[in-house]
């Protein structure tokens, strides 16, 4: 049982350790060693490009996006257009039958009761005699001044 706790304790690490330094350590150091002024250039330069095409797709990806929104605006503010279109129109036909059916009301109105409505006498008729002629009267012609009617 030693030898097992030694070998899961030490020698796995150990070798995890060999592992990762031969194959993550070791050729960066190469790497490094074989570096130049020229291919550090390179590399900022492979940077720089990398870094601004980065920029400019997400500009593009940003400009792709904000254009299908406005394609959905416009879409959504198409169909509104025509739902109040039809809402305008349906409140035009309702206000159409409401003055229709008002207006027919109205003449049924006037056909049943204009006949029935009798002018009312004129109260100073039976107090008058025929062949006098009073010295004022009410049939009068009457003269618009200042906002009253004033008998002549």
């Amino acid at each position: 049982m030693k030898a097992f706790w030694w070998k899961l304790t030490v020698d796995w690490p150990c070798a995890l350790g060999d592992w990762l330094w031969a194959y993550l350590v070791v050729p960066l150091l190469v790497q490094l060693e074989r570096l130049t002024f020229k291919r550090v250039i390179y590399l900022a330069a492979l940077t720089l490009a990398i870094y601004a095409f980065a920029q400019v797709a997400t500009i593009d990806v940003a400009f792709v996006m904000a254009g299908d929104t406005v394609f959905y605006l416009e879409i959504a503010s198409a169909v509104m257009f025509f739902v109040v279109r039809g809402h305008v129109r349906q409140s035009l036909h309702m206000i159409g039958e409401k003055t229709r059916t008002a207006v027919r009301r109205a003449t049924a109105l006037m056909r049943r009761y204009g006949d029935t409505v009798r002018q009312r006498r004129n109260a100073n008729a039976l107090r008058r005699k025929r062949g006098d002629s009073p010295e004022s009267s009410d049939d009068g012609a009457t003269a618009w001044i200042g906002g009253l009617y004033a008998s002549a």
